[in-house]
């Protein structure tokens, strides 16, 4: 059985530039491990670890695991069929996946886990800011980079280990956390679950086995939430959401008289029927106000005092890559965000209409999976329509198999965003989009580029 901390001193990592993996290699690195791995895509994550002194491959090869690698570490989206795990079971070099590896490390503190089909890095990350502000000196690994803290990876020495929890794969599964929140639960990795009860039998495992003196924090707001709380759980209940009331005889926590004054989202905190205090937000969207409720609800349970957590609530930014304002130029104001699901891309849409009012809303939305398309292509197009100009290049296929990318396309998309008598259009490249926001979008403009893929470098393009 692998144990962490692992004997194995030189570790190999397959996935290594995605956000999860690539916050383990730099986690795993602090804590003196050497590290190499391999990745297709180059991106600021593999450019990061390369000046840590990690060496990368941008290939999967056999010839790449060295003589002296002793454990695999490999991401969800690697397939069995993947030639350096092949050689890494020809050598019987162990493997183990990202998630184990998280639980691992996980269960030598005590553990505060993240999960939601909308909102778990956001809340991850609030929590771990939180709690470095109380000078606790969490250890955490979330699939973001923190803003104010610039990285999503840190090894501390205080008794806390903050993670995000993945529901694709059944990733949560491995994680034995004594505080666990669901933000919310709807349909999403339909191509791995099948049916929506599936989904939601899987988070009722990952909160049935939280420890009697654990606690469950979930956002009943959301039906699928409702549902998954109406089994047997051992730990205590705590629900929080706005415009629903708790279940009977649990503590619930909701947010009253939200208001934007001066760029913050100034709301108040009610325990129960008590107010709990008043509280603002630097990062945009009323969604965003849950989430904090969520991490505010962490905070009192670990007894940190009201007035560190509402000071380090107001300076938090976010994470990036989340309704990130990343350029202003010459007028035009360029945001960036990982919405990939039409929950998340009518978040950020609402968002950008409260604190952009007046001005026209460009989005350039890569769709993320063949199969995600074809299932949500009606609530994408209804979303997308709520832009004024929508923009969408070929869609990004990551865990898609081929016969699945021969079933939906971006015009497929774009067409019935196009029924709604809006502005969509395709385009084959990034660089054509490029252009085409150069030559048409004017000053006062907001351009948004939104999706899990690299539609990022689109935005990076428009603000040089």
């Amino acid at each position: 059985m692998i144990r962490f901390p692992f004997p194995q001193r030189h570790l190999y990592l397959i996935g290594i530039g995605g956000t999860g993996l690539s916050n383990i290699a730099h986690y795993l690195l602090s804590c003196g491990y050497k590290i190499s791995g391999s990745d297709i895509q180059q991106n600021p994550a593999t450019k990061w670890l390369k000046n840590q002194g990690i060496k990368i491959f941008h290939s999967h090869k056999p010839s790449n695991i060295s003589k002296a690698t002793g454990l695999i570490i490999k991401s969800a989206a690697i397939k069995d069929d993947n030639p350096e795990i092949k050689e890494a079971e020809c050598r019987k070099i162990p493997i183990i996946k990202y998630a184990q590896v998280l639980g691992l490390l996980m269960a030598s503190k005590t553990g505060i886990a993240v999960s939601g089909t909308h909102g778990k890095t956001t809340t991850a990350s609030l929590i771990a800011y939180l709690l470095s502000k109380a000078k606790l000196n969490p250890s955490f690994i979330i699939g973001g980079v923190l803003q104010g803290l610039n990285t999503g990876a840190h090894s501390g020495c205080g008794n806390y280990f903050i993670a995000e929890a993945c529901e694709y794969d059944r990733s949560f599964h491995y994680l034995p956390a004594k505080i666990k929140v669901i933000t919310n639960i709807e349909m999403d990795h339909m191509e791995y679950y099948k049916t929506f009860n599936n989904l939601i039998e899987s988070f009722h495992q990952f909160i049935a086995t939280t420890s009697s003196d654990g606690f469950v924090i979930a956002n009943t707001e959301i039906p699928g939430v409702r549902k998954c709380l109406k089994k047997q759980i051992r730990a205590r209940v705590i629900t929080y959401g706005s415009r629903t009331s708790g279940f009977s005889g649990s503590e619930h926590w909701k947010p009253k008289n939200i208001h934007i004054r001066k760029s913050r989202w100034h709301f108040e905190v009610w325990k129960n029927r008590q107010k709990y205090g008043d509280f603002a937000n630097i990062i945009a969207g009323e969604h965003n106000v849950l989430n904090a409720i969520a991490g505010i609800i962490v905070c009192d349970i670990l007894k940190i005092d009201k007035n560190v957590i509402r000071q380090n609530l107001l300076e938090f930014k976010g994470v990036h890559r989340r309704f990130e304002v990343i350029a202003r130029v010459k007028g035009r104001i360029v945001i960036d965000d990982y919405g990939h699901h039409p929950t998340e891309l009518r978040a950020v849409i609402e968002t950008a209409r409260n604190v952009f009012p007046d001005k026209r809303l460009w989005l350039v939305f890569q769709p993320h999976l063949y199969s995600r398309t074809r299932l949500f292509l009606n609530e994408f197009a209804n979303v997308l329509s709520k832009a004024d100009v929508v923009l969408i290049p070929p869609i990004y296929a990551a865990r898609d198999i081929k016969p699945s990318q021969q079933i939906i396309s971006s015009q497929d998309l774009v067409d019935k965003v196009n029924e709604y008598e809006r502005v969509a259009m395709y385009f084959p490249d990034f660089d054509s989009i490029v252009k085409y926001l150069l030559e048409q979008s004017v000053s006062y403009d907001v351009i948004i580029t939104v999706g899990a893929g690299d539609v990022w470098k689109i935005g990076q393009a428009v603000a040089k």
